[in-house]
């Protein structure tokens, strides 16, 4: 095994057991909604403190103390009788600030959607990440893989200090135009072009569905897209992705198989040396 999968399934692990102790470590809550917890505490007491926020008409940000009279009817019905503070806020400030109550009420409960979405995004960019440095170490070993027809500039040349500078610089162009294919065109990169004709195409399909999974999130507002559809028959395009921890889990486990595969097929060209 190399240090570069041994380095990977340690940032595997990690992401796994954050995301499985946050989604354990929720109090929970013994009300449906906060709507129903807010209706559970009743009207206020007698000067019982009560915060009312609302938006400052002049974008200033300030606190008032208010006579109850002066409250809107329906709150004056339910505060009227307590200690009323008023926080005026921004628009753009206030509209963030309502959110806050919500979400502290939802975290008692589960993990919030965005939170998964973002841990799956992360888990394939690890794996990108992987890929990367095989093609790299690959790339280094046989230079003349990139192309030997590959054009450069002057002023590639002239920037460069030494041949072995050039060739890192040629290189990395080559990298990144190669990681910018659909995946399914970077492995067959790898298998065709680069050597690694051992690896196996047993994970192609559930990558390529991750790979199309993460540019949803990132670029569709979470929504299927036709690309999407049209590899997974479950899923209908405009659909919302619904990322849960066994999604995750899958994806992680996804990326590992294929990366030990990678990895293996890896190892068979260098003669078992570690990389």
């Amino acid at each position: 095994m190399t240090d570069l999968l041994k380095q990977l399934l340690h940032s595997y692990g990690l992401l796994y057991v954050t995301i499985s102790m946050l989604q354990v470590n929720r109090p929970g809550t013994s009300h449906a909604s906060l709507s129903e917890y807010y209706e559970s505490l009743g009207a206020a007491e007698p000067g019982e403190p009560v915060l009312v926020v609302r938006i400052s008409a002049d974008g200033e940000t300030r606190f008032l103390r208010q006579n109850s009279e002066q409250l809107p009817p329906k709150l004056r019905e339910t505060y009227g009788c307590g200690d009323v503070t008023i926080m005026e806020l921004p628009e753009d400030e206030y509209y963030i600030f309502q959110a806050f109550r919500p979400g502290i009420f939802d975290l008692d409960k589960q993990l919030p959607s965005f939170l998964l979405q973002m841990a799956l995004i992360y888990g394939y960019t690890l794996f990108e990440n992987y890929l990367a440095d095989v093609i790299r170490i690959r790339l280094r070993a046989h230079p003349a893989q990139v192309g030997l027809k590959k054009q450069i500039t002057v002023s590639d040349v002239l920037d460069s200090d030494s041949r072995e500078s050039l060739i890192d610089k040629i290189i990395e162009g080559e990298l990144y135009r190669l990681m910018h294919e659909p995946i399914v065109t970077i492995l067959e990169s790898l298998r065709i072009r680069l050597g690694l004709r051992g690896l196996t195409a047993e994970f192609d399909k559930a990558i390529g569905i991750l790979s199309m999974t993460r540019n949803c999130l990132i670029h569709n507002g979470g929504k299927v897209d036709s690309k999407l559809a049209s590899m997974d028959s479950a899923l209908s395009v405009s659909q919302a992705l619904d990322i849960s921890s066994v999604t995750l889990s899958d994806s992680i486990n996804t990326c590992r198989k294929l990366c030990a595969a990678i990895d293996a097929a890896l190892e068979l060209l260098n003669g078992g040396v570690n990389t």
